[in-house]
């Protein structure tokens, strides 16, 4: 759990953060679940946030008609934010922080990329120009083929290995990562 805190300006305040904020003409404090941060210029001090108000236990309150979708629009001045607490982090299987997720060490170094393109170039295409092998018909070659983890993606374990990569142009392939993570 991340402890909570004061922010001193408005840029400790992220997205996923909540904050407890007390108004000097309301009778109680309550809580908001920040999704975006706007900070006009022309009013010192004071920023519009954009999120979902909670009760004190925080579970979400009511949403009002004329509120689009459930997001609440406040502006609060940094001097009632009486606590901050910051987003959890992901954490590993093993309980350490999650650093991204480039895989850099299974992909391999540069040289090792290079030659997997090289290598998918000469064996689904001629040499130097190869189509996408999801169907969409476009010709990749050296500067615009990507890698796919195919049959078995990288979100199921899938490797860089020979028999499970194939050429794809980048819209098929963020496309279908895309898909896999959201069935997850």
């Amino acid at each position: 759990m991340v402890p909570p805190m004061t922010p001193t300006t408005w840029a400790d305040v992220k997205p996923g953060a909540t904050l407890t904020v007390k108004h000097i003409h309301r009778k109680r404090p309550f809580k908001f679940l920040v999704e975006r941060v706007e900070v006009p210029s022309a009013r010192g001090g004071y920023a519009f946030l954009y999120g979902k108000r909670l009760r004190m236990d925080g579970t979400p309150s009511l949403v009002r008609s004329n509120e689009c979708k459930g997001v609440r629009r406040e502006l609060v001045h940094l001097g009632d934010v009486q606590e901050l607490v910051k987003p959890p982090r992901s954490l590993n299987s093993d309980g350490r922080r999650a650093r991204g997720t480039s895989n850099g060490n299974q992909r391999g170094g540069s040289a090792a990329r290079r030659a997997r393109k090289v290598w998918l170039l000469g064996h689904f295409g001629d040499g130097e120009k190869a189509e996408c092998a999801f169907g969409c018909g476009s010709v990749v070659d050296l500067d615009t083929i990507t890698v796919d983890r195919f049959p078995v993606p990288g979100c199921q374990g899938g490797t860089y290995a020979r028999g499970n990569i194939r050429p794809a142009c980048s819209a098929c392939n963020s496309s279908r990562g895309a898909v896999l993570r959201r069935a997850q």
